[in-house]
């Protein structure tokens, strides 16, 4: 394509005239970077770059060392990754969203993009990168700050109302128990059965009341107790604490390899605790159940599975399935408190991975699940 003659003599403006690249540069960015690959630790940054985060440039030293210092510490890993994958491969973009510390104590919000500059042979020897400061977008972050103190306080009543709610559950259940242990005899077939329903409810509320308090309380904690966990014994626990269920329905479980991971323990445990369960209340009563917990690793991430032979999901309702209390087609008559697939969602979430579905109906259903690698990072 040709170039437009304007488009040269910018070129050459900016070859000869180092009043158009700095206007440019401040104009239009928020800091401008130019690293030596070759030498890493030399790297020259601009002065609305330190500006930018609250330093004076003047005192500033040219090292690739003075900025890492000032970047979050998981988003320098994110961006370490980014880069490397970059120079691997000039397609894949250098492009992420970071948090640096300003002087003062404040997160400053960067957009940074660059571009590998490579030899002859193809060989990256510089990298050029820009910084966009998208922290100032003031009506974002009036409104972002609106929905926190919004969830903050609906999850405060959520936590007290599971509170107040269990205990006049728990006083109904142990009545209706009563009756039904001493009075069932008096009963004819319809009371017996409006009994048995009643507790069933009460079971199920009871279930529904401690997820949403689960929940709740998830939205309210702000750490991440990460460490090694290793996943076979785990998922061996858990399927140790299903064994009456499984046993019950003649079931077959089968652990293949199974990675470890640096993770939260008890929201890992939550996780496979809930997949797991998914997989034995929806079961096909057609035939015996089958399931099977495994993982596969890349380069990124660790991705867990829980296969099963069971009811599947409807195409049309798989992407409603992490909604919460979404009981779908006939899975609506199954028990159950709605909220088991919401809470996976969640607490994924929690650890920065991602949870999705694969089934087909009658079939069975694959849920899958990730943790990144650079978790243990943060």
């Amino acid at each position: 394509m040709k170039m437009h003659y304007l488009e040269n003599e910018l070129h050459e403006y900016l070859r000869t005239d180092g009043d158009i690249f700095r206007f440019l540069e401040e104009a239009t960015l928020d800091g401008i970077w130019f690293w030596d690959l070759e030498n890493p630790e030399e790297e020259w940054m601009s002065p609305s770059f330190w500006r930018t985060f609250g330093y004076d440039p003047d005192e500033m030293p040219h090292k690739s060392s003075a900025w890492q210092e000032i970047i979050h510490p998981y988003d320098l890993e994110v961006a370490r990754e980014s880069a490397r994958r970059h120079l691997k491969d000039p397609d894949v973009p250098y492009d992420q969203v970071v948090r640096y510390t300003h002087k003062d104590g404040s997160t400053i919000w960067v957009r940074c993009r660059g571009v590998a500059i490579r030899d002859d042979k193809g060989n990256p020897i510089r990298m050029l990168g820009a910084h966009t400061n998208i922290t100032d977008f003031t009506e974002f972050k009036h409104n972002h700050t609106k929905l926190l103190d919004a969830n903050e306080r609906f999850s405060g009543f959520v936590r007290a109302s599971s509170h107040d709610l269990n205990a006049p559950l728990k006083t109904l259940q142990g009545q209706l128990s009563h009756l039904q242990q001493y009075y069932s005899e008096v009963l004819d077939d319809v009371g017996e059965k409006l009994l048995s329903d009643g507790l069933e409810t009460v079971f199920r509320m009871q279930s529904i009341v401690e997820g949403l308090g689960t929940y709740a309380r998830m939205n309210h904690s702000n750490s991440l107790e990460v460490e090694r966990v290793e996943t076979m014994p785990l998922v061996e626990g858990i399927i140790q604490d299903f064994q009456g269920d499984i046993d019950e329905h003649n079931a077959d479980v089968k652990l293949v390899q199974l990675h470890n991971v640096e993770a939260s323990r008890e929201l890992l445990d939550r996780i496979f605790r809930n997949l797991i369960a998914n997989a034995i209340l929806y079961r096909n009563p057609s035939r015996p159940l089958l399931i099977t917990v495994g993982s596969e690793r890349n380069d990124n991430e660790t991705v867990f599975y829980i296969r099963d032979n069971g009811l599947g999901v409807p195409l049309q309702f798989q992407k409603q399935i992490f909604a919460p209390f979404k009981r779908l087609h006939r899975w609506s008559k199954s028990k159950g408190s709605g909220l088991g697939l919401s809470l996976c969602q969640k607490t994924v979430s929690e650890m920065r991975g991602r949870i999705w579905l694969e089934s087909k109906e009658d079939i069975g259903s694959s849920f899958y699940f990730s943790i990144p690698h650079l978790l243990s990072r943060k």
